[in-house]
């Protein structure tokens, strides 16, 4: 049923390097995931909403719990590419969240 791995940012905190200038570290929380292109009902609703449905990505709820809710984003890890959460779907008489992504930047790995 998972056929991907998507990171979610779970923690960052905020250090210095070496010349004194502040540094983001963040840490990532691996969930495994079934992404899909995004469906014409979501690029619909995404475009009436201002933004556009790139993906969706299928996850158990309960590998959602203890997370941040601030969290924005997460990171296709096959591909590397950076999506910005766009809606958080939760369906009926079901385990599994749809979170719907707008993509953000290309291949960056984390």
């Amino acid at each position: 049923m998972w056929t991907s791995v998507i990171k979610i940012p779970e923690s960052s905190v905020v250090t210095q390097d070496a010349e004194g200038y502040p540094t983001t570290v963040t840490q990532y929380r691996s969930i495994p995931a079934s992404i899909q292109s995004a469906q014409r009902g979501d690029q619909i609703l995404a475009e009436q909403k201002g933004y556009s449905a790139d993906v969706v990505a299928v996850v158990m709820g309960r590998n959602l719990h203890g997370l941040p809710r601030n969290w924005s984003e997460f990171i296709d890890v096959e591909t590397g590419d950076v999506y910005e959460l766009k809606r958080v779907y939760h369906q009926d008489r079901n385990r599994t969240v749809e979170l719907t992504g707008q993509l953000v930047r290309r291949g960056v790995t984390a």
